[in-house]
């Protein structure tokens, strides 16, 4: 009973807020992709470092997805994955992306939505203080590259959100994504404001790629902060100047 009175009372205040021009959704997606991301009919996503698939069924939820592809280099995620995703409108691929093909070993870690197929920083105690980063196994993973898997399994369709989450690798991800970044509308992606992993980038190095790519940055959503309180990741939305 109390999951359906939480049910009709989000879908009051879902309607409230949108009556008076407020961003709000009752299924959890970002409020800056519901500020912009307006449409009537469902959209076409295509969600990198996909984890346990929150994101995706949130969308779907919301908007309706046409078709989704889902990409994650984790064999246990990917059984969820595949569970939670049986429909055909969905196919899920477990590899890593980067700007080039191949195989690395990956650390996976107790806190294992922090795994990258980047090294973890372990210098950054404000960091290591709130997360459980020690390595709980090695996997070797394949390597390939965004453009690769859309041309195999996406051809020429629109991608409305773009959304990439793979802890340090973005700006690896979009190098090896030059021409899906083409008929990406929106580009939601995690970004860090000091390099958390070796190697990794830090945001302005991902804006300034962007921008040259006709990009531009529409708004942020606060994403994790350290010990002492530091903002150090958030999601950032793009939109493509070439794709209103």
């Amino acid at each position: 009973m109390k999951s359906i009175r939480h049910r009709i009372s989000a879908m009051v205040r879902e309607r409230i807020f949108r009556y008076y021009g407020i961003p709000f959704s009752r299924h959890w997606v970002d409020l800056c992709v519901v500020r912009f991301l307006q449409t009537s009919g469902p959209i076409n996503v295509v969600d990198i470092g996909a984890s346990e698939g929150r994101v995706t069924a949130a969308l779907d939820a919301h908007y309706g997805v046409r078709r989704g592809l889902l990409v994650e280099p984790q064999p246990a995620r990917c059984e969820q994955l595949r569970r939670r995703f049986p429909d055909p409108r969905y196919s899920i691929h477990e590899c890593a992306l980067s700007d080039r093909q191949g195989t690395c070993l990956m650390d996976l870690l107790n806190w294992d939505f922090s795994s990258s197929i980047l090294p973890v920083r372990r210098d950054l105690q404000t960091v290591n203080a709130v997360l459980d980063l020690n390595v709980r196994e090695k996997i070797e993973c394949q390597v390939t590259t965004l453009d690769t898997i859309m041309r195999e399994h996406w051809q020429n369709e629109t991608v409305d959100l773009l959304k990439i989450d793979v802890q340090g690798a973005e700006l690896m991800a979009l190098r090896g994504g030059e021409q899906t970044l083409k008929r990406v509308r929106f580009l939601l992606t995690e970004v860090s404001f000091i390099p958390l992993y070796e190697g990794s980038c830090a945001f302005h190095e991902l804006h300034s790629f962007l921008r040259d790519r006709g990009f531009r940055l529409l708004a942020f959503q606060e994403g994790f902060r350290g010990q002492d309180g530091e903002l150090l990741q958030c999601d950032a939305l793009f939109r493509s100047s070439d794709h209103r």
